[in-house]
């Protein structure tokens, strides 16, 4: 089965190697329909950590806002997905810029 990845959720810290803000400017650019999530309770992002889009999410925060804040990812990604393909739908091209693995 092939599985779409719609979203990430990340933290800002993520030892060791590359740290939150990293993977999300890499995921961003590689794969711009990702809808992207940051976390932090130590850091806040400073001007351009963030690509255009992503939602910041500071600790402590309610698992209910948690929720609320994946959920809307998830209905963003797959309107921006389905827009996707009606538009190469429309050019008779696929769009390949979604993650997607074969498990």
């Amino acid at each position: 089965a092939e599985v779409t990845v719609g979203v990430l959720l990340a933290d800002v810290e993520m030892p060791p190697g590359v740290n939150g803000y990293e993977l999300v400017g890499h995921v961003h650019r590689d794969w711009p329909g990702v809808e992207i999530i940051v976390s932090s309770g130590r850091e806040w992002p400073k001007e351009d950590d963030l690509p255009s889009g992503a939602v910041f999410l500071a600790k402590p925060y309610l698992n209910s806002t948690l929720v609320l804040q994946v959920q809307e990812a998830v209905r963003r990604a797959q309107e921006a997905r389905r827009l996707r393909h009606e538009a190469g739908a429309a050019s008779g091209n696929t769009p390949a810029e979604d993650i997607s693995k074969t498990a």
